[in-house]
């Protein structure tokens, strides 16, 4: 079966301000996207919103020519859309790298030592850096000419001098495992390097890498490729998803976007169905849900262990580790339909639903259990932000709620009246939400030693 017409439907949320639907092509450069935002969400007799930030669930920025699948972006996907300043922002082990509105590389943290160390490579990375991406213990810079500077401990992605050549131009994009990195160029050919375990090493299917790879996925240890064709080719750690024979069949049908937990991977085929493989017990097996999962397919979320996918009418399915997510049965009466959009911690999942109401379910310390603050997520909630066991919710007015891990951002009563309203977006790292005002204040919570670099990243001081 061929792959669906190449065509996203994306909601674009103004925080407070204004939502609307778009349309662009999967092919297309991400700023046209950003153009296309800015028009429609441009009021009459306004100027253009020149200054427009358009963020991707994943935190990355949209814009360059990076193509939309390359970004990651799926069908049905919420971008929030900001005019103040927000800095893409990742970490490797205890070390932050966040990637500046002018195109430079801010890095701060304890980190642990590393085999090549940004002093050897800050000078390549003082401007026109795009993009940051990071294993557990190494970055990578995407540059706007299409190169890519790398640093970190050298197994986990940091020395990429083997495979340089190739990274001197023509890169859109870079994917990571947790010790191994791969990139894609324009021209759609894939480079590794790090650890050859988790993806580092793509010998073995290198000829299916030449070229026509559309976008790549991945687990903690393997990569899964979608081609042009919907065909899918997958490398790395054979039990955590680097091995799809079992499925090799199923996977020819057209695959149109991948997801996946540490261990697991999840195929959306072109006709909505879904297609597992990996580890069984985190997600990899779906056999018990199967019949639900043949057709009719919008979303598919997922924490370290489990899925959740969101079907077009609504309803949603679970699977994988019962205890963090896979076991929705709790909140089984509320995820029968209406269900608008679906967020993750690392062991607990956040249903937005149509009303504004949001529903949790997953471990209780993770942000499964939001029964303390249930009477402010019953409306007016308008997209939701996790740490890696916490979530905040923004609500039309720009309030915030929050819960679940207290020291990871689940709490946030030491700056509670200054998120009583006008946040228009919320910056998280693994321990702590930075949230952005209207008014170009920011209000920070959570770990506090990652808080408060993370504020000197960005160049703002709260008060």
């Amino acid at each position: 079966m061929a792959p669906d017409p190449p065509v996203l439907r994306l909601r674009v949320e103004l925080l407070g301000v204004a939502s609307v639907n778009v349309t662009a092509e999967k092919t297309e450069p991400a700023e046209i996207l950003l153009e296309i935002a800015r028009k429609a969400l441009r009021r009459p007799g306004q100027e253009a919103l020149r200054n427009l930030t358009l963020i991707a669930p994943s935190g990355l920025h949209v814009r360059g020519s990076c193509s939309l699948a390359r970004l990651g972006l799926q069908d049905g996907d919420v971008l929030v859309a900001v005019t103040c300043r927000v800095p893409e922002v990742c970490h490797a082990d205890k070390t932050f790298a966040a990637a500046a509105l002018d195109g430079s590389v801010l890095i701060w943290g304890e980190g642990s030592s590393t085999d090549r160390s940004y002093s050897e490579v800050s000078d390549k990375i003082r401007r026109g850096v795009q993009h940051i991406f990071a294993t557990e213990r190494a970055f990578a810079a995407l540059k706007m000419d299409g190169s890519v500077v790398t640093w970190g401990a050298a197994e986990w992605g940091g020395n990429s001098e083997a495979v340089q050549d190739r990274l001197q131009s023509g890169i859109q994009h870079v994917y990571a495992t947790s010790s191994a990195f791969a990139a894609v160029s324009l021209a759609g050919s894939v480079v590794t390097w790090g650890d050859a375990s988790h993806g580092g090493n793509c010998s073995q299917v290198k000829e299916q890498l030449q070229s026509e790879v559309h976008n790549l996925c991945s687990t903690a240890s393997a990569f899964a490729a979608v081609k042009f064709d919907g065909s899918v080719v997958t490398w790395g750690d054979a039990v955590d998803g680097g091995n799809c024979q079992k499925v090799r069949e199923e996977l020819q049908r057209g695959v149109r976007h991948i997801s996946s937990t540490k261990s697991a991977f999840a195929a959306v085929t072109s006709d909505g169905a879904v297609v597992t493989w990996g580890n069984a017990r985190n997600g990899g097996n779906s056999s018990l849900v199967q019949d639900f999962l043949h057709g009719g397919m919008k979303q598919i979320c997922s924490t370290m262990a489990a899925f959740a996918a969101l079907r077009q009418d609504g309803s949603v399915v679970t699977w994988g580790s019962a205890v963090w997510g896979g076991d929705s049965s709790a909140a089984a009466d509320y995820l029968q339909g209406d269900v608008l959009h679906i967020f993750a911690s690392e062991r607990a999942f956040a249903a937005l639903k149509l009303d504004g109401s949001v529903v949790t379910w997953g471990a209780p310390e993770w942000g499964g259990d939001s029964e303390a603050v249930q009477d402010q997520l019953r409306s007016g909630i308008h997209h939701i932000y996790s740490t890696s066991s916490a979530f905040a919710a923004v609500s039309n007015t720009g309030s915030v709620v929050t819960w679940g891990d207290a020291s990871h951002g689940g709490n946030c009563s030491q700056v509670k009246e200054r998120l009583q309203s006008d946040v228009r977006h919320i910056c998280s790292s693994s321990r702590a939400f930075v949230a952005f005002k209207s008014d170009g204040s920011v209000v920070a919570w959570g770990d506090e030693v990652t808080v408060a670099h993370q504020l000197r990243a960005v160049g703002i001081s709260g008060s």
